[in-house]
């Protein structure tokens, strides 16, 4: 054998340890991964909870913060609004499913969200209680990337990429829902669901 042969191999030894390495060392580090974010919002109840339990409300705030959501095609499924009611999602960086769980208008909703090629999906909350003259809004999403090799590394990165995209779309449903408290309180209508970003088709109940 030559010498470059044999170089070629040395190296070849180490990076294959190297991986070995790494993913054993992957497989000692937590795998579930949890984000939490908090708005106040100067709004009532029923000025809130109508963004959150009609899936069809939900592109108008989640979408806009770079993500790519803002070309993405939405398919509702499901009753209009409540447990059972959903979406799919297809979009440039991105697809997947949302299922609204629970839904209670003084409290707030529950989810359950899958993305492509996920194993396990993800579930969340976002759930809301007085405070002073209007609500605090506690957003709550989990989930386990134990079905992946390397899951344990990415744990800091998924927390860290969904923190803002969580705060931006946060921001945005406390625009929507002050806008509706004020629109409630002239007499004005409130704006219809569908103004948000993305394409919507209807797929009937099954």
């Amino acid at each position: 054998m030559g010498k470059t042969a044999m170089v070629v191999g040395a190296v070849a030894g180490v990076g294959l340890l190297g991986a070995v390495g790494l993913v054993l060392y992957a497989r000692t580090l937590p795998t579930r991964w949890r984000v939490e974010v908090a708005e106040t919002i100067a709004a009532s109840p029923q000025d809130l909870f109508p963004l959150l339990d009609s899936p069809k409300e939900w592109p108008a705030w989640l979408a806009g913060d770079g993500q790519g959501m803002e070309e993405a095609k939405y398919t509702y499924f499901g009753p209009e609004r409540g447990p059972g009611a959903g979406y799919t999602w297809e979009a440039p960086k991105t697809e997947g499913r949302m299922t609204i769980t629970e839904a209670d208008p003084a409290t707030g909703i529950a989810y359950e969200m899958s993305m492509e090629g996920d194993a396990a999906p993800a579930w969340g909350s976002l759930r809301f209680a007085p405070e002073g003259d209007g609500l605090r809004l506690t957003w709550i999403d989990e989930g386990d990337l134990g079905g992946l090799v390397v899951g344990g590394l990415l744990v800091g990165t998924m927390e860290a990429s969904l923190s803002t995209h969580f705060r931006a779309a946060a921001t945005k449903l406390k625009g929507l829902a002050e806008e509706r408290a004020r629109e409630r309180e002239s007499g004005a209508p409130p704006p219809s669901a569908g103004d948000g970003a993305g394409e919507a088709v209807s797929q009937p109940s099954p």
